[in-house]
C-alpha cells in the first residue's frame, strides 16, 4: 500500500524530512499509507496549527520533530505512539501537555523551548539549552504529567459523582411532584 503515498520515494531507511514545505495541514492521506515504516518523522519550520488523531497510527515512530510550526496543543493520542524517545517541540505555541502525555514512557528528550507554557509546565520544562538538559527536562515533564493526569482523573470523577447526585436530586424532585399530584 506504501505506493499510494507521494512521500514513498522520500522515506529513506525510515526517515521522512518533510522540514520547510510550507505545510498548513498534515499530510494525513499521503503519511498514513507509511505509518508503519516511519521511525523518524521531521516537519519542522512549516504551518502546522494540530495534528491529526491518526497519529496514533504511527506505531514504529521514536523521533518526531514539530519544532518551528504554530501549535497550540498535542492531540491525546500522541499518548499512543508508545516508541517515541525524542520529541522537538521548540517555537510552537503550546501551553499544556494532553492528559495522556505520560503514557510516552520511553520518552527520554524533550524539547518545548519557546512556546508560552503554563507556569508549573515550565518550572518541570527548565531550560533544555543542551542535549543533557533535554534529557532532564523528559524526566521532570514526565513526572509532572503524572500527577496532572491524577489530577484530571479526580476533576473527572467528582464531576461525574456531582453529575449522578443532580440527577438523582432530579428524579426525586419528579417523584415527589408526581405523588404530590396524585394527592
Amino acid at each position: 500500500m506504501a505506493h499510494k503515498s507521494k512521500y514513498y520515494k522520500e522515506l529513506d531507511d525510515g526517515v521522512l524530512d518533510l522540514s520547510m514545505q510550507n505545510l498548513k495541514v498534515f499530510p494525513t492521506a499521503d503519511l498514513l499509507p507509511l505509518a508503519d515504516r516511519i521511525r523518524r518523522l521531521d516537519l519542522s519550520r512549516n504551518y502546522l496549527t494540530s495534528l491529526p488523531a491518526e497519529i496514533s497510527e504511527f506505531s514504529k515512530l521514536s523521533e518526531l520533530d514539530l519544532s518551528g510550526n504554530a501549535l497550540s496543543e498535542l492531540p491525546n493520542q500522541i499518548s499512543k505512539c508508545s516508541l517515541i524517545f525524542k520529541l522537538i517541540l521548540e517555537g510552537n505555541a503550546i501551553t499544556n501537555l494532553p492528559e495522556d502525555f505520560v503514557e510516552l514512557k520511553r520518552l527520554f528528550h524533550l524539547d518545548l523551548r519557546g512556546n508560552p507554557l503554563s507556569p508549573h509546565l515550565q518550572d518541570a520544562a527548565g531550560d533544555c539549552q543542551s542535549r543533557r538538559e533535554c534529557e532532564l527536562a523528559a524526566a521532570r515533564v514526565m513526572k509532572f504529567q503524572a500527577v496532572y493526569q491524577l489530577k484530571c482523573i479526580k476533576v473527572r470523577k467528582e464531576s461525574e459523582a456531582k453529575k449522578r447526585k443532580e440527577e438523582n436530586r432530579a428524579k426525586r424532585a419528579a417523584q415527589e411532584a408526581k405523588l404530590a399530584e396524585k394527592v
